[in-house]
C-alpha cells in the first residue's frame, strides 16, 4: 500500500514539473504592487498619484494624474520608458485620478469631479473630448467601457448593466451567463454556464461560444481580471493553483482557522479561438489581475 502512494505521488510531482517546463512566456501586463505594473519581466513605477490602464486595441500603457480641470496622460513603451506626454484641459469640468481610468482603442474613460456619476472620454489622437452626466442613477462600480457605453455592476442584483451615452438608458446584459465580465476587445461578455464552463457570448449578435473549459466559480459578476482576458485571437484564462496554496499553507489557513487570502493563487492559460489549443503561460506571481497582453 505505501510503495502505491509513493508510486502515486512521484506520478504526480513528475507530471507537475513537466508539465510547468512546457508553460509559454508571453508579456502580461499587470499590477504587481500597487505602485508597481509589470509588462513581462519588466517593472516599472507608478508614480504616485497616478492611475494606469493598458490599450489592448493599441498595444499601449497609460498613466493619467487630475489637477482641477486638467488631466495628464503618459504613454508608456513595452520597454517601460515614456514615449509621451499628454495634457488636456477641460474648461469648465473637473478630472478625478482616484476612480476608474480605461483606455480603449485610443479612446480613454476618466471620471469627472462634476457630479456624482459623471464621466469624461478622451480621444489621446485628437485631444477633443467628451462629458457625460449619469449622476440620475445610483453609484455602482464601473468594470469598461466601450463605444460610449459604460458597463457597471449591480450587487443588489447580480447583474452587469450597461449606460448608453448616446441616448441616456440604462440597459441589463441580455445573457444567462454566471459571474460574467464584458471583454472591450471583441465587444462579447465571458462568463460560466449552468455547468460550469467558459462560455463567450458576443455583444452585437448574441452568439454563443462555448468551451469545455471549467472556469473558477464563487465571483461575482463585473471585475473579471483575475479570471479572464480576451482578445481577437486568444482568450486567457484562469485556473485556481491548489499547488501554490499547499505549499504555502493556504489550505491549512482557510479550512482549519477559516482564514486565507482575500485573492486565490491561479495559473494562467490561453485557449487559441482558431484552433482550440490551450497553453499554460508561466507566471512568478499568483495573484495577477490581468491589465492586458502583449501580442505579437
Amino acid at each position: 500500500m505505501k510503495k502505491k502512494v509513493v508510486f502515486v505521488l512521484l506520478v504526480f510531482f513528475f507530471s507537475f514539473y513537466c508539465h510547468a517546463s512546457e508553460a509559454i512566456e508571453i508579456p502580461l501586463i499587470y499590477k504587481k504592487r500597487d505602485s508597481f505594473i509589470m509588462i513581462g519581466e519588466t517593472e516599472v513605477s507608478v508614480p504616485q498619484g497616478y492611475s494606469c490602464a493598458f490599450d489592448g486595441k493599441q498595444q499601449k500603457l497609460w498613466f493619467h494624474s487630475a489637477a482641477g480641470n486638467t488631466s495628464t496622460f503618459t504613454q508608456i513603451n513595452k520597454n517601460g520608458e515614456t514615449e509621451k506626454i499628454i495634457t488636456i484641459d477641460y474648461g469648465n469640468h473637473c478630472a478625478w485620478d482616484n476612480g476608474p481610468f480605461f483606455v480603449v482603442d485610443n479612446i480613454a474613460f476618466v471620471c469627472a469631479l462634476d457630479k456624482k456619476n459623471a464621466v469624461i472620454f478622451v480621444n489621446l489622437e485628437t485631444k477633443e473630448f467628451n462629458f457625460f452626466d449619469l449622476s440620475k442613477y445610483e453609484y455602482y462600480p464601473i468594470y469598461g467601457f466601450y463605444d460610449k457605453r459604460v458597463f457597471f455592476y449591480n450587487n443588489v442584483d447580480d447583474k452587469v448593466r450597461y449606460y448608453d451615452c448616446l441616448t441616456g438608458e440604462v440597459f441589463d446584459a441580455e445573457t444567462d451567463l454566471q459571474e460574467y465580465g464584458f471583454m472591450p476587445l471583441v465587444n462579447a461578455y465571458v462568463g460560466l454556464n449552468k455547468k460550469g464552463k467558459i462560455v463567450i457570448q458576443k455583444f452585437d449578435t448574441g452568439e454563443i461560444i462555448e468551451t469545455k473549459i471549467s472556469g473558477i466559480r464563487g465571483r461575482t459578476s463585473g471585475n473579471v481580471r483575475e479570471r479572464y482576458y480576451m482578445t481577437e485571437k486568444y482568450l486567457y484564462f484562469s485556473k485556481k493553483d491548489r499547488w501554490y496554496s499547499f505549499t504555502h499553507g493556504m489550505f491549512f489557513a482557510r479550512f482549519v482557522f477559516g482564514l486565507g487570502p482575500v485573492q486565490v493563487a491561479h495559473k494562467w492559460y490561453r485557449y487559441s479561438l482558431e484552433t482550440g489549443e490551450i497553453e499554460e503561460i508561466k507566471t512568478d506571481y499568483p495573484f495577477i489581475n490581468l491589465l492586458g497582453v502583449v501580442e505579437e
